[in-house]
């Protein structure tokens, strides 16, 4: 028997609106989003492919996993000034709740999946502009190599 750990980027589900909030601040997800699916396809690849390790997410993530073994501490001072920032904003002000701590909330039961962050729309944002970027970077080069030949 193999025991495979995923690590899951920020995924796009109700998390944030089930959890409990001491804060008084309204959490966020933290950018970049990724669909439930992702999640799902990583775990489905683990099952049947077991590596010790698999990370759910873009490079983005996979890049933040490869620098925290490199310098934890860095990466981990980093990690919570994002999440004081843009994961707990102090624009708005919430009411403090247990949210699905103590008991099952009733919105839980019925089974959403989503948790509106986007993380559909955002991957394919990130797609295209990863595309663009490479294509962008192809005819630079095409153009350098064009003038050199001169």
């Amino acid at each position: 028997m193999d025991v495979c750990t995923v690590l899951p980027a920020t995924i796009d589900t109700p998390f944030y609106q089930h959890a409990a909030n001491y804060t008084g601040r309204r959490a966020r997800a933290l950018p970049p989003v990724y669909t439930p699916e992702r999640v799902a396809r990583a775990i489905i690849k683990v099952i049947e492919h077991p590596r010790r390790e698999i990370v759910a997410g873009g490079p983005v993530a996979r890049l933040l996993v490869l620098q925290h073994r490199v310098t934890p501490k860095l990466v981990e001072g980093s990690v919570a000034r994002q999440v004081d920032k843009k994961q707990l904003p102090r624009r708005k002000s919430v009411a403090v709740t247990p949210g699905n701590l103590h008991r099952s909330s009733e919105s839980i039961r019925k089974g959403s999946v989503s948790g509106g962050w986007h993380g559909r729309r955002g991957t394919a944002r990130r797609r295209f502009f990863t595309a663009a970027a490479v294509a962008g970077a192809v005819m630079a080069a095409g153009r350098l190599r064009g003038r050199q030949a001169y």
